[in-house]
């Protein structure tokens, strides 16, 4: 089994451990080689040994077993099915899919994520509306919320 790729996102009310799925974030586990010059530290092994334990769909047991092992708290994926909470709560593990977990850090941290979208409209010579719009095709849900915060101000 390859290794697995984590990350840690930490904001002021609490830190994320998240395990990201090789079907959420194909571009970055493709190239192994690349990656972990920049971070290293995320590439998760040694986690082998728990992957019969695993209950989840067989195909993907070495995912929780990785996101268990790395004591991940969240495994980011498309393909929640094969990630059901039955089998992720006596690990202390739940799947969100990615727009999920976007929606739960704009809930929280508000401000800092609009200040980010701004930037990365600006970086992109683009209003925040156009960027939203742009968004609006992948993560509508979180563009929804968003939107309406921005409504609200």
């Amino acid at each position: 089994m390859p290794a697995r790729l984590a990350a840690s996102f930490t904001t002021s009310h609490s830190t994320f451990g998240v395990m990201l799925s090789p079907h959420t974030l194909p571009d970055l586990l493709i190239e192994r080689n690349t990656v972990p010059s920049v971070i290293s530290e995320a590439w998760i092994s040694g986690y082998e040994s728990l992957i019969p334990r695993m209950t989840n769909d067989e195909k993907d047991r070495h995912v929780v077993a990785a996101a268990v092992h790395s004591e991940a708290a969240i495994i980011l994926t498309l393909n929640l099915r094969h990630f059901r909470p039955e089998h992720l709560v006596t690990w202390g593990v739940r799947a969100l899919h990615p727009q999920s977990f976007l929606i739960e850090i704009f809930q929280q941290e508000q401000a800092v994520v609009l200040t980010k979208l701004d930037q990365q409209a600006t970086d992109r010579g683009r209003g925040l509306s156009q960027l939203l719009d742009i968004l609006n095709a992948t993560v509508p849900d979180l563009v929804a919320v968003v939107s309406a915060a921005i409504s609200r101000k």
